[in-house]
């Protein structure tokens, strides 16, 4: 859809920002302008989200050149919060909104996926969601540096060359070690399950991405293929007569007295399979240097357990079955990446994009097995032609299934291999121990907080498994309703489970004391003025000018630093904002993306009222 928030043919006013238009003057002691200011507030973008794009392994680090895009089902919808279709990230940060053609619903919220990228990061697509009864939100993504990715995680990266767009010969790229590799090509489609040496075997003792002759990568294009009619709200204007208030003198100002609805024609888009030509693909491997843990959370308001038939012959719900890798290096997940070219009109733009192997070539990963591993069908250590599991198939309600391979290495050593393209291989093996949990937790705030988007909650659930304690959390908000946590523990040690959780208010937190047994009833918010100290509330009153001395209201979400260490979000509404964070005393710094334009401010605390006037570097476009 096409901007729907300025138009070019009423010029008298900026939708969505509200600013006075004097249009003739009569004699006053002072300027008419002094201390004149219309406000007007349409609040067409009703339900807003703020994305904080940051390093996921130091959260203060904001990658550079960001850019982002939206697809899936209300992605049309999607606007950057001045109302556009160009959506810039600026030092981490953009501000989007749902348009008024979208109003969420309770049952159905507004559905759409981001995708991320940034120079040296792993390009990122996150599913998000906005619900009726969340009018504004913050969502952190992190993105993994490939170069410095967070502790506990390697990057292995191999790049692919394309000969007229796929693969010239069957090659296995090696993906388990930085040290440079030569990638063996193969005679045939598979590895041999022979000791004996030959062209097909590895090389090394890698982790292999076999990519088969003939493989072929895609991925999809937007683009626009027609148009289509859609029906906005714009605003009517009367102009009125208006006294000042310094002297006698008079003015006229135009102000939004209605809404009608008009037709506008915006582009029709459309995604277009596109086949990879020349680019060289890369394929990104992403492992754990961690050790596997000995449970597993299987939340039901998530997941609905089916029954699995097991490779063993056993027939157990999901929800009672724990899986136990067989791999020597744990593989958390597998990419192939492409740089492609975007053209629009004379200008070409560089984006990284997630691609896909073309079916029904069958590329593989080929994967190095813990020759020690034991098959529970045999009782004794994995061997040669062994079937072993990789997965779940839940339409047939069984396990994905491949075959154990002894290879013979370039050097004369032998090794277990399997291949498979899911990311990991081993068993599945009925739980030892279960254990339900089903607790509930009231979000009710009890407290006067101005700025309540600020108050921050997580619901947990903890699990004790021998000497380490476990778990998983959940983000909650004050005044959603009642939150339950319940589900089921797996695991093969003996477990006790509680639960519990934390509050949070700019830089101020509290833990509640957890509840054993699995079952419990706790209200989050309700006791947050007694455990936190909450400040006397301080108020900001924020407008901006542009070039023609246009006077207009501050919107949109600013990020707050303070001199004590603590860091919010400025929601601004009508160019206000409260807060009862403020320290009196400590220094606090505003950052605030108006149409792309970085604005900064700082205010040292020293009393309860602030008005700010800033200036753009341009105006927003009418």
């Amino acid at each position: 859809m096409k901007n729907i928030y300025f138009t070019t043919k009423l010029v008298s006013a900026y939708i969505g920002f509200g600013f006075i238009f004097l249009t003739s003057l009569s004699s006053c002691k002072k300027s008419p302008v002094d201390g004149v200011r219309i406000v007007i507030d349409p609040d067409v973008i009703k339900y807003s989200m703020l994305l904080d794009i940051s390093d996921a392994a130091d959260a203060k680090i904001k990658p550079a050149d960001v850019s982002v895009s939206f697809s899936g089902q209300d992605a049309e919808y999607i606007y950057e919060a001045a109302g556009k279709k160009k959506f810039t990230v600026q030092e981490g940060v953009i501000n989007i909104g749902l348009g008024p053609d979208r109003i969420p619903a309770t049952g159905s919220p507004a559905k759409f996926s981001v995708i991320v990228n940034a120079n040296g990061y792993l390009p990122v697509t996150r599913d998000l969601e906005i619900s009726a009864d969340e009018k504004s939100q913050v969502v952190s993504i992190k993105l993994i540096n490939i170069s410095k990715p967070p502790a506990g995680l390697e990057i292995i990266q191999q790049s692919v060359s394309l000969a007229n767009g796929s693969i010239a010969q069957s090659v296995a790229y090696g993906i388990s070690s930085k040290a440079p590799s030569v990638n063996r090509k193969l005679s045939g489609d598979k590895l041999s399950a022979t000791s004996t040496a030959s062209a097909t075997t590895p090389i090394d003792d890698q982790t292999q991405v076999v990519l088969p002759e003939g493989t072929k990568f895609y991925y999809y294009q937007a683009e626009q293929t027609g148009t289509v009619t859609s029906t906005i709200r714009v605003p009517v204007y009367k102009t009125e007569n208006i006294k000042l208030s310094e002297g006698n003198g008079t003015a006229t100002y135009t102000r939004i007295v209605n809404y009608v609805a008009k037709e506008i024609v915006e582009p029709a888009i459309t995604y277009r399979k596109v086949n990879l030509s020349k680019e060289n693909v890369i394929i990104t491997a992403i492992y754990s240097k961690g050790v596997d843990i000995p449970y597993s959370v299987y939340p039901y308001d998530m997941y609905k357990s089916f029954d699995v038939k097991l490779l063993t012959g056993q027939t157990l719900p999901e929800d009672k079955i724990l899986y136990k890798s067989a791999i020597t290096k744990k593989l958390v997940d597998l990419l192939f990446t492409a740089k492609v070219e975007d053209k629009s009109g004379s200008i070409t733009t560089i984006r990284e994009v997630v691609v896909t192997p073309e079916n029904p070539i069958s590329w593989y990963t080929s994967f190095v097995l813990n020759p020690s591993f034991i098959n529970p069908l045999t009782n004794k250590a994995i061997a040669n032609g062994d079937v072993i599991e990789c997965g779940l198939d839940p339409i047939n309600k069984t396990t994905l299934r491949t075959t154990v391979k002894e290879v013979s290495l370039a050097n004369g050593s032998k090794q277990l291999r399997a291949e498979s393209q899911t990311t990991d291989i081993g068993y599945y093996f009925p739980a030892v121990y279960t254990a339900d949990y089903n607790y509930s937790f009231n979000t009710a705030l009890s407290a006067e907080i101005a700025d309540v988007n600020n108050v921050s909650g997580y619901i947990f659930i903890g699990i004790n498994t021998g000497n380490a304690n476990l778990g998983t959390q959940y983000k909650v908000s004050p005044d959603q309703g009642n939150a339950v946590l319940n589900g089921k523990i797996r695991s093969f040690t003996p477990i006790q489970i509680s639960s519990g959780y934390n509050v949070s208010y700019w830089g101020k937190s509290y833990s509640s004391i957890p509840i054993s047994g699995g079952s419990g009833t706790f209200n989050v918010f309700a006791d947050i003025a007694q455990k936190l100290t909450i400040e006397p509330a301080v108020s900001f009153d924020l407008n901006f000018t542009c070039p023609g001395k246009v006077e207009f209201l501050g919107f949109g979400t600013a990020h707050i630093t303070g001199s004590d260490g603590k860091d919010g979000w400025a929601y601004l509404k009508n160019g206000k904002w409260v807060t009862n964070g403020f320290t009196q005393g400590q220094t606090y710094n505003a950052e605030i993306n108006i149409d792309g334009d970085v604005i900064k401010w700082s205010n040292k605390i020293d009393k309860h009222t602030y008005i700010e006037k800033k200036s753009l570097a341009s105006c927003p476009n009418k």
